[in-house]
């Protein structure tokens, strides 16, 4: 399970992987990757790949996950399972070039659909557990609902861009569970009935 940083380590470690990855090819330019903000769309990178995180949805199949049992006996409350919803968008000079990147990236995260631990430990250490992973699939974005996304970040300028989606990151809780006292006495009391069923 991840701490309250893990959606951000979730995002550059995506970039990470991609970062990684571009080092083996030879794009005739260096790629920069970057976490984009709302603001940075008025001025992206040159040339690379750009992540925008637009939507942060609860993964459905885990609604109540335990939390993490504490060294002092308590539990954390229930963890908050959750999806991340983001585009990756290519940026070039050239169309060609824009295209040759989407391609190459979409590869590479479907050759590795499986962000490794070594990758979310890059940004910050310790946020996830050494076990954990997260699953990048890529997600269904009608051309309208990503056309009227790109309107509110910059009109008239859309940049070739692919949804993926990103699962199931664990968030822990950061308090824990009240537990009941011990039972002191117990109370009992008892009814009589008569024949015909009432008191």
């Amino acid at each position: 399970m991840a701490d309250i940083r893990g959606i951000t380590v979730a995002c550059e470690s995506i970039l990470t992987l991609l970062e990684e990855q571009a080092a083996q090819v030879d794009f005739g330019e260096e790629l920069q990757f970057k976490v984009f903000s709302t603001s940075d769309f008025s001025d992206p990178i040159k040339t690379g790949v750009s992540l925008f995180l637009y939507r942060i949805r609860q993964n459905g199949n885990h609604r109540a996950v335990p939390g993490r049992l504490l060294p002092d006996g308590t539990r954390q409350k229930n963890r908050l399972p959750l999806n991340l919803y983001f585009f990756l968008t290519a940026w070039a000079g050239e169309a060609s070039l824009q295209n040759t990147i989407a391609g190459w990236m979409m590869r590479v995260l479907e050759d590795s659909p499986v962000v490794p631990h070594r990758y979310l430990d890059h940004t910050w250490d310790g946020v996830f557990d050494a076990d954990e992973t997260i699953e990048v699939v890529l997600d269904e974005l009608s051309n309208d609902e990503l056309f009227n996304i790109w309107e509110q970040l910059a009109k008239n300028s859309y940049q070739l861009s692919v949804p993926y989606v990103a699962r199931t990151i664990h968030i822990e809780s950061l308090t824990s569970r009240t537990e009941a006292g011990e039972v002191l006495s117990r109370t009992m009391s008892y009814y009589r009935l008569d024949k015909s069923g009432e008191n």
